[in-house]
């Protein structure tokens, strides 16, 4: 079954929009991936860094996949493409 039902993921537009600008970009192809690194700001903090990477694909700004890198584990998500009759990515 479809998890995520009607949910439209963010484009890359909408992610830097919530996020800000990425740690770093890259664009390879027809894909462009968005790689944020998210530290605790607090010297005493004993939390460990998380991992994000966005990959998008460049024409349509379908978002199709994301990878979480976080001090317990690892969450990886896949998406399909969308077809020219879906909705637009949200903004």
């Amino acid at each position: 079954t479809d998890v995520l039902g009607d949910l439209i993921p963010p484009s890359a537009k909408g992610v830097g929009e919530m996020l800000g600008a990425p740690t770093h970009q890259q664009v390879e192809g027809d894909r462009e991936t968005l790689h944020y690194r998210f530290v605790s700001d607090d010297p005493g903090a004993k939390g460990k860094a998380l991992d994000l990477r966005l990959t998008f694909d460049v024409a349509s700004g379908d978002l199709l996949a994301t990878d979480a890198r976080m001090p317990v584990g690892r969450l990886y998500l896949k998406f399909d493409r969308r077809t020219d009759s879906a909705a637009k990515s949200t903004p």
